[in-house]
């Protein structure tokens, strides 16, 4: 049994009497929601289960101070509730005005809701549309006049929120007695925003908000259990700090900072040893906040400032240190990091392709990352020499380059453990940075930007392609790739063309399939705008977009284009984010007579949309997957059940109104799952021009049961669509992408050991023309 048991016998009984009690009053079913911290009410057990998370983890300390457990049976008066719901259902469904039969209080108040949300209207503006509605409506209507007034209407019903404003000076809360209060009595400071620029008070911006400290406890119950990392407290450091500072760690309501520490200062006294004193109001009680800086995030150059190393040069890597394997290129004058196949296994076969790297037989091991306490006795005596350096000796100029020619630069000194360290970081200061296991991260989204924009050059190889006649001339000195070294014609050089290169007419097809995607709303931006098919070329593109790119588009633009071995090498780049008590009943009374039908729908961070819907976006593909008996033919008499996947498009969006909700459904045409979805290539291609009389019967799915898809036309005359994937942009929820988005697109088979002679005639293409360049 994991955990530790917080609870005496008294307590043990106790929950057994709760759990059977319950089980009791509500029919004595198999299982019931589980109040513990974890489960939260939110998924059933079995009533075993539920005691024993009761017993190591402890009630959820919101619904333990409940006033009335109903979600386990208990009730307060029948009358009392009765009259209260049915008090509530009269104020609902009164008419709009007296002689309205279409629009009820409710209905009207959710349909104008909905309008403002899908809009992203703000509330001055709606505060306005709802002023001159009920100008326009006959006296004695009863839609409110305010976004307030909405919001408190609809927080009877369970929905929405409280928003609590503080002085931006932490004197009061404007609560109780402060409520109506504009100004803090204790400081004067305004509870408004102020403008930077012109000093104006933003009426309606509160300074400061609340923030419910019960956020602050997420991560004590929420952690996961497969190894899967979600979010920092899934981290080895998270769990590091937890073993070493379990003072620190005792109290989950303590912050761990990144570099960005919104105003808390690590070096202060807000630190592991004393903290601030509080109060929070959800348990309502002080405590002492505490702060630690978990880690640094950054690109890597920042990363050299921030851990005071050196990022350039011969021993650029901050992991490696002096045993960087670097190498002068004297014609691109750079030195470049080629020793990565030290990391593989000592037996692997790319260790002895020499002609494949950097003409070595690799030998030898990685070295092990230096830990924090390591560094930190190596700079224990470090003096910081801040300010520009006095002696600089002036470049001279180079106008020929000779063959022993290499970098002179000020890391000469290499006998010191000192020497690639530019100064003691001020974060060792901390007491606790030496121990940390990660200290520093690197921004994925640079990495990525980086590598796309030098992947999309050297296939369109445009002016800035790393393959040119520099590059190809230190392929030549060090003696690799014969079939792509320069050769001379009169005064110029030629370019053999290299496998990586597009042929004009694939250009083309490249930038045609580029210009014509259409992905869902928020999903990027619009690539078309920055492609240009005559000529064809790919202007700039944002940090995003290049993420889009690399981990879908890519591969399905490429699809049959290039030899195999590249297009494989690129399609592998991404393959390494009471209220039930109350719909019941309203689900039980039944829906209206009439349903409503709309255009487009948002759910799960995605914007659905009907096909019909013409707009520069796509958004009405949809996949969905359904536990289903298959078999392999029709003469097959054998079924074995199986996840089937199917994939089609959005005809029609249906709410049917339950009064106080919709439940909306899909109408789809679907692709035939017989003749109508095929593989190749690694890819799922589907024909949504097909027969749909096979799910005539059956075209319904429910919105939380579909996936976003998108499909790229292979061109205009062809039925077929390759199906694309992607998760909502910003999703931060505890789902695995898989959950969100499916299988991915999974890379092509390619055996690499194909290449094993020294033959390297498969570097050139011989259907694609060269370029010639001068010197």
């Amino acid at each position: 049994m994991k955990g530790k048991l917080v609870a005496s016998l008294e307590y043990f009984e106790g929950a057994t009497g709760f759990v059977t009690a319950s089980a009791r009053r509500l029919g004595d079913p198999t299982e019931i929601l589980c109040p513990c911290t974890h489960c939260r009410n939110l998924s059933h057990q079995v009533l075993d289960k539920v005691t024993e998370h009761l017993v190591i983890r402890g009630m959820d300390k919101k619904y333990m101070r409940s006033s009335c457990w109903s979600l386990h049976g208990e009730r307060r008066s029948d009358m009392n509730d009765n009259s209260e719901f049915r008090k509530k259902l009269r104020d609902a469904e009164t008419p709009l005005y007296l002689t309205c039969s279409k629009h009820t209080k409710v209905s009207a108040i959710m349909a104008l809701y909905r309008i403002k949300v899908k809009s992203g209207m703000s509330e001055a503006y709606f505060d306005q549309l709802l002023s001159a509605l009920h100008d326009m409506l006959p006296e004695g209507n009863v839609l409110p006049k305010s976004t307030d007034s909405i919001k408190k209407f609809l927080k009877i019903f369970g929905f929405g929120y409280e928003m609590i404003h503080a002085c931006k000076n932490d004197c009061i809360l404007y609560r109780k007695q402060y409520e109506e209060l504009e100004t803090c009595p204790r400081c004067s400071a305004s509870r408004w925003e102020i403008d930077k620029h012109s000093n104006e008070e933003k009426k309606g911006i509160p300074a400061k908000v609340l923030r419910m400290a019960e956020d602050l406890r997420w991560h004590a119950n929420n952690a996961t259990e497969d190894g899967i990392m979600r979010h920092p407290v899934d981290s080895l450091s998270w769990a590091q700090v937890n073993n070493k500072w379990p003072e620190f760690a005792s109290e989950a309501r303590n912050l761990r900072l990144g570099l960005s520490t919104d105003g808390m200062n690590p070096f202060s006294i807000q630190n592991t040893n004393e903290g601030i004193q509080v109060y929070d109001s959800f348990l309502k009680e002080k405590f002492t906040l505490k702060a630690m800086l978990l880690w640094t995030i950054s690109d890597y150059p920042a990363l050299g400032s921030l851990a005071g190393c050196k990022v350039k040069g011969k021993q650029a890597c901050n992991v490696c240190g002096k045993d960087t394997p670097n190498r002068w290129l004297k014609f691109s004058r750079k030195y470049v990091y080629l020793g990565n196949r030290k990391r593989l296994s000592p037996g692997h076969h790319y260790r002895r392709r020499k002609g494949w790297f950097d003409n070595t037989v690799e030998k030898g091991t990685a070295n092990r990352i230096q830990t924090g306490a390591e560094i930190f006795a190596t700079l224990k005596n470090f003096r910081n020499d801040f300010g520009r350096s006095l002696a600089k000796k002036k470049k001279r100029k180079r106008n020929v380059v000779s063959e022993d020619e290499v970098a002179e630069d000020e890391e000469n000194d290499e006998t010191s453990d000192q020497w690639r360290w530019k100064k003691r970081s001020i974060f060792f200061d901390l007491p606790y940075w030496k121990d940390l296991p990660v200290r520093h991260n690197i921004d994925v989204m640079h990495v990525e930007k980086n590598l796309s924009d030098a992947l999309l050059s050297t296939l369109m190889q445009s002016a800035k392609s790393k393959d040119g006649l520099k590059a190809r001339q230190d392929l030549e000195d060090i003696g690799i790739r014969k079939n792509l070294h320069t050769q001379v014609r009169g005064k110029r050089f030629y370019l053999p063309p290299a496998t990586y290169w597009l042929s004009k007419e694939e250009k083309k097809i490249f930038c045609q399939r580029l210009s014509a995607f259409r992905g869902p709303d928020g999903y990027c931006g619009n690539i078309a705008n920055v492609v240009s098919i005559n000529p064809p070329m790919i202007g700039s593109l944002k940090s995003h977009d290049h993420h889009v790119l690399i981990q879908n588009l890519l591969p399905a633009a490429l699809r049959g284009l290039l030899p195999r071995g590249p297009r494989v090498a690129v399609t592998r780049i991404p393959s390494n984010s009471k209220e039930h008590s109350t719909k019941l009943r309203w689900l039980a009374f039944g829906p209206r007579f009439t349903a409503h039908t709309n255009k487009g729908f948002v759910i799960n961070g995605n914007r659905f949309h009907i096909q019909s819907v013409k707009r520069k976006t796509q958004n009405s593909g949809v996949t969905y997957e359904a536990f289903s008996m298959c078999r392999s033919s029709a003469r097959d008499t054998r079924h074995t059940a199986d996840m089937v996947t199917y994939y089609g498009v959005i005809t029609e969006i249906i709410l049917l109104d339950y009064h106080m909700f919709s439940v909306p459904l899909f109408k789809c045409n679907w692709a035939n799952r017989g003749y109508g979805v095929k593989e190749e290539d690694g890819f799922t291609l589907v024909n949504l021009h097909v027969n749909q009389t096979p799910y005539l019967q059956d075209p319904y799915i429910l919105p939380s049961q579909a996936k976003q898809v998108f499909y790229s036309r292979e061109d205009e005359e062809s039925p077929w669509y390759v199906v694309m994937r992607a998760p909502p942009r910003g999703y931060h929820e505890l789902e695995t992408e898989e959950d969100v988005v499916g299988a991915p697109l999974l890379a092509q088979e390619f055996d690499d050991t194909e290449q094993l002679s020294d033959d390297e005639s498969f570097c050139v293409r011989d259907d694609c023309d060269g370029i010639i360049v001068a010197d």
